[in-house]
């Protein structure tokens, strides 16, 4: 009798219901995101942003260094009506996953974890709740943000060639106040 009551209390110390107790390649967390301007710059970030639209690359003129090679490009963020989506390669495919968002990850280095390989498309499609696909070959796309709800989505790309890119993003009316949706203060 002794012995299940410790194993019992070692199951229930062990587990643990805090709700922030994701993995690192969770398809559906965001660490934060960038914030992106009408024309596609970077102007600031909340929390720590865990998207993937580059690839690294080695460095030509030093091997032993990498090169972040930007792929694709989504703006702005965060997103009221619209946003739009530009690549090097055609997009084939447009996923829209509604994102949760957590702090457990503050401190990770992005870079070292995420690969274009990390999620296969059924993982994407299985969580998607909006499939986009375009009615031609195009590099570039505008997506009608309206019709989501205000809240964090993650954006899955899928490119020819079959590489999957992604990137957080807030989309609804935020009064121009970051600290709105500043979900990792």
């Amino acid at each position: 009798m002794k012995k299940y009551l410790i194993i019992t209390l070692l199951a229930l110390i062990s587990c643990s219901s805090n709700e922030d107790s994701h993995e690192i390649k969770d398809i559906t967390i965001v660490t934060g995101i960038k914030l992106i301007n009408d024309f596609g710059l970077e102007i600031g970030r909340l929390g720590n942003p865990n998207g993937l639209f580059y690839k690294k690359e080695k460095d030509q003129n030093d091997p032993s260094k990498y090169v972040k090679n930007k792929i694709v490009t989504m703006y702005p963020i965060p997103a009221v009506n619209i946003f739009k989506l530009a690549s090097q390669k055609n997009i084939l495919k447009v996923w829209v996953l509604k994102g949760q968002s957590t702090n457990v990850f503050k401190n990770v280095v992005f870079e070292d974890y995420l690969t274009n390989d990390l999620y296969t498309t059924n993982e994407v499609i299985n969580k998607a709740i909006e499939e986009i696909k375009p009615t031609k070959l195009t590099n570039s796309l505008t997506i009608n943000a309206s019709k989501f709800e205000n809240g964090l989505y993650r954006v899955f790309v899928e490119l020819e060639g079959g590489e999957i890119y992604w990137e957080n993003t807030y989309i609804g009316d935020y009064n121009n106040d970051f600290e709105s949706i500043n979900y990792w203060k």
